[in-house]
């Protein structure tokens, strides 16, 4: 992984999370990002703590973890009671919500 320097705006900051698996600046403040990326670069231990936690939480998006994910959703979809009420949210990898039954 890599260490993330980011603009600190709502998709962001839905993966990363400051100061823990990348770092969030202030939107067009080049001073901000220039100083984030400066100190990533200048501290080698911080930077490979920010690279691993960031492989970490990417692993989360990878695409047969989600598929798998958006499967079993389908399949309680299918396997759920036809009703008049609308079907609760689940949460479902990276964020992504979605209601299950019909």
């Amino acid at each position: 992984g890599c260490a993330v320097v980011a603009s600190d705006i709502p998709g962001y900051r839905t993966v990363i999370e400051d100061a823990i698996n990348g770092l969030l600046v202030k939107p067009r403040d080049p001073e901000h990002i220039a100083w984030a990326i400066t100190y990533v670069l200048l501290d080698p231990e911080r930077r490979r703590h920010l690279a691993e936690a960031a492989r970490v939480r990417a692993q989360e998006y990878a695409w047969d973890r989600v598929a798998r994910e958006i499967e079993s959703y389908y399949l309680e979809v299918i396997a759920a009671p036809r009703s008049t009420r609308r079907p609760p949210m689940r949460q479902i990898s990276g964020g992504i919500a979605a209601h299950v039954g019909e």
